[in-house]
């Protein structure tokens, strides 16, 4: 099952995911291209995409959970969703990724696990 789309009680969209990923990421310095002010990955508003090697499709991704926030130089594990109806096989554990925003690499990390059942799902990820 794939990600559907529905209006919220106020009228708004919300995206309903089947897929989670726990990856672990460090974000690169503004002096390497990196961003200036820190991820607040709770919450699902940040939406960057992964990047499994230059040149392959970027797929995008929503922070759901993690430290109140991810600063640069330094590593954080957070969980993400799989919002899009793209093919995300190649995001399994151990596969090591670039953080997009844009053309921009802000980052890199790895998929730590992945899961589809919210029931294993582990809130507030270590930083």
């Amino acid at each position: 099952m794939r990600p559907q789309l529905k209006r919220d009680p106020l009228g708004r969209y919300e995206l309903f995911v089947t897929d989670w990923l726990e990856v672990r990421l460090q974000l690169k310095p503004p002096e390497q291209g990196g961003r200036k002010t820190p991820v607040l990955p709770r919450g699902g508003y940040y939406k960057p995409h992964f990047r499994v090697s230059a040149g392959s499709e970027a797929l995008g991704v929503a922070f759901t959970d993690g430290p109140p926030e991810v600063v640069a130089d330094a590593e954080a594990t957070v969980t993400v969703a799989l919002i899009y109806d793209v093919d995300y096989a190649s995001l399994q554990p151990g596969t090591a990724f670039e953080v997009l925003e844009g053309l921009r690499v802000i980052g890199a990390g790895h998929v730590v696990r992945r899961w589809t059942d919210e029931r294993d799902w582990h809130p507030r990820a270590s930083a």
